[in-house]
């Protein structure tokens, strides 16, 4: 299935695009720490020359296909695959924000901080003191949220004003993590900085209270450190209000997910490790 790519990138429509790039990221859970970057090569040389092609900025007469096309091929490519020329444009757009488009402002941002620590400094602090609250000025909300997870991992700490910001939310990021986050390093950065993240959730609702935070350390996905978690979550998360159910759903998660890599690991090793083989898609879908 993966050969189809090429072939639904030339009919360029959001559509056919969109199903091109589904399968690749779906698999991307499951790769071995050790391929990453022969998987970010491997979105690079199938769809870079499309992504670099249509650029980050949006050109007059771009119509919704473009401009849904161009969003979704940059952000697999520049932030997932880690493509040098998407990140050096995201960097040269960065040194004026303010002045980039809303509609990309995000995608720009998420770019930039990917380029080292001296950028990344400066936009956190940029993004944590702006004071201008005009909408068409004010920097996208998700950007502020990358940055945050990103200095979590970073060690660094936030003021107290900003901290109390969005907490619930921030604690989804930690789940997800940004863009080449995995498992393990959601788990460990989430784990270091737990008692301060508590702090910061609302305890209210018998569901969806601080027992949420579960999800981060589960979010690791693998079978040689479950034992480990589901001991860890049980005593941490499993006795708060609410905490039991949630556990046993966040547990679950990360059981099916360990079922899924085990069957797709050896196909995604074969595709990686030998020069880009195609992968069944029988266990994929998650």
């Amino acid at each position: 299935m993966l050969s189809f790519g090429p072939r639904q990138l030339a009919d360029g429509d959001r559509f056919s695009v969109g199903s091109a790039l589904n399968l690749p990221l779906g698999l991307r859970s499951f790769v071995p720490e050790e391929l990453r970057p022969a998987y970010e090569a491997w979105l690079r040389r199938t769809f870079g020359a499309a992504a670099r092609k249509l650029g980050l900025v949006p050109r007059e007469g771009d119509n919704l296909d473009a401009e849904a096309v161009r969003g979704q091929l940059t952000s697999v490519v520049g932030s997932i695959g880690r493509d040098p020329a998407l990140i050096a444009e995201g960097v040269k757009l960065a040194a004026h924000w303010r002045d980039v488009p809303q509609a990309i402002r995000y995608r720009v941002l998420d770019l930039a901080l990917l380029s080292g620590k001296p950028m990344f400094d400066r936009l956190f602090q940029d993004l944590f003191t702006e004071t201008d609250r005009a909408p068409a000025r004010r920097p996208d909300p998700r950007a502020r949220q990358h940055a945050r997870h990103q200095a979590a991992e970073r060690g660094a700490r936030f003021g107290a004003r900003h901290a109390a910001r969005r907490a619930r939310h921030r604690v989804r990021v930690l789940r997800r993590g940004g863009p080449g986050a995995t498992g393990p390093t959601r788990s460990a950065s989430s784990r270091e900085h737990k008692d301060e993240i508590l702090k910061r959730i609302p305890s209210e609702g018998t569901t969806t209270g601080q027992a949420y935070l579960a999800y981060a350390f589960t979010a690791s996905c693998s079978a040689e450190q479950r034992d480990e978690v589901v001991d860890y979550v049980n005593k941490n998360f499993a006795v708060m209000p609410g905490g039991a159910r949630t556990v046993k759903q966040a547990i679950e998660g990360m059981d099916q997910c360990i079922a899924r890599r085990k069957l797709l690991e050896p196909e995604i090793r074969s595709w990686l490790g030998k020069g880009g083989k195609p992968v069944s898609t029988a266990h994929a879908q998650r």
